[in-house]
């Protein structure tokens, strides 16, 4: 995870990574920022204060003045003036004082003030941005109130105030989820928009992921401005031009560059698998031919020695003797010895053997 906020913050050129990222590990991701959104805005602010004031107990013992609320009337003998730019806080118990909606000062104030709470002895009268549709104000009548309440069992209630205050911190996390998810999906059609005008093949899937990862920087920087305590709602403007010239950028430098360096990557790869296949059908296609060639050279090679075959059993027939024999006595030239025999031995094959003896020659045995 630590990573993947590396990347998205520092590393425009390796975008293309988020791309293949599970969507278990997105989702993590888009919880992340939301989380950072929710302590920076909510929790941090919240927190800091409580702190500050010591928390709800010593904030509402320095604040509220003694009071007793009792048979339907209020009594509060110091009152309560507070005064704002935008608030105007007045609580007068006295028997003397009665709230006149009609007054023109009151009506006055209540033009003027965003937030306003009168009170007397019978009722407590506000106005606010919430007081609701077709409604100027809310009065609350002391009469339709019973029981006993006073500062002592205000401050007692207060340890009852932490579960609903956790209760309100989990719903404004899942407000914050929704909201980053549904602005998410506003970026991601600006971007997708972006992508088709640079030319760039891109589903709105990843669009939306881009999306959310070029949305990284700009809320750390939203979220620190709002600790700073420059809280304001101008900041959503930058911070949606900021996130879609981040989108650009990662479409210019990091993705495509990743997409051509995927492609020389399969075709060197390609090539790797396809050239020993390659040398071993060039192999075999030179033992081939070379076996074609014997092939074609082996009955010409068998006519050839066939012929010499007949040609020596020629010259060694009786009739070619004769004519080498009449042909040595013509020319009375020696008859060569045989280089075979030994000395004499030509001689002595002339004799004549045992079997050339016949009866009639007058010999006997």
């Amino acid at each position: 995870m630590i990573r993947d906020f590396q990347i998205a913050l520092f590393r425009l050129r390796d975008y293309g990574k988020l791309l293949r990222r599970s969507l278990g590990r997105f989702i993590a991701f888009c919880l992340m920022l939301s989380m950072f959104t929710w302590l920076a805005i909510y929790v941090i602010p919240v927190g800091s204060a409580w702190i500050r004031v010591g928390g709800v107990r010593h904030f509402l013992d320095e604040h509220i003045p003694d009071f007793t609320l009792e048979n339907g009337k209020l009594s509060m003998p110091k009152g309560l003036h507070l005064e704002g730019a935008d608030y105007y806080i007045d609580i007068n118990t006295s028997p003397e004082n009665k709230i006149n909606l009609e007054a023109q000062e009151t009506r006055t104030l209540m033009a003027l003030k965003r937030v306003v709470l009168l009170g007397d002895a019978n009722q407590l009268i506000m106005q606010s941005e919430g007081t609701g549709i077709g409604s100027r104000y809310q009065q609350i009548r002391f009469n339709e109130i019973s029981g006993y309440l006073n500062k002592d069992v205000l401050l007692s209630l207060t340890r009852y105030l932490y579960v609903p205050m956790v209760l309100v911190g989990i719903f404004l996390f899942f407000v914050t989820l929704i909201g980053f998810f549904f602005f998410n999906m506003v970026e991601a059609l600006l971007g997708l928009i972006i992508a088709r005008v640079m030319r760039v093949p891109l589903r709105y899937g990843e669009s939306y992921r881009l999306a959310a990862y070029a949305r990284a920087t700009s809320t750390i920087l939203v979220g620190l401005i709002n600790l700073a305590g420059f809280d304001t709602e101008l900041l959503l403007y930058p911070a949606l031009v900021l996130d879609l010239f981040i989108f650009y950028r990662t479409l210019q430098a990091g993705l495509v560059r990743d997409e051509e360096a995927e492609s020389a990557q399969s075709a060197r790869e390609l090539s790797i698998r396809t050239a020993p296949r390659d040398a071993a059908e060039t192999a075999s296609d030179g033992l081939t031919n070379a076996e074609a060639q014997d092939t074609d050279t082996e009955p010409a090679r068998r006519a050839e020695v066939s012929a010499e075959k007949r040609e020596d059993a020629a010259d060694n027939t009786p009739e070619a003797a004769e004519n080498g024999a009449s042909n040595t006595s013509e020319s009375g030239e020696p008859e060569p010895q045989d280089a075979a025999l030994p000395d004499g031995g030509a001689e002595e094959a002339d004799k004549p053997t045992r079997e050339d003896i016949t009866p009639s020659d007058g010999w006997s045995f």
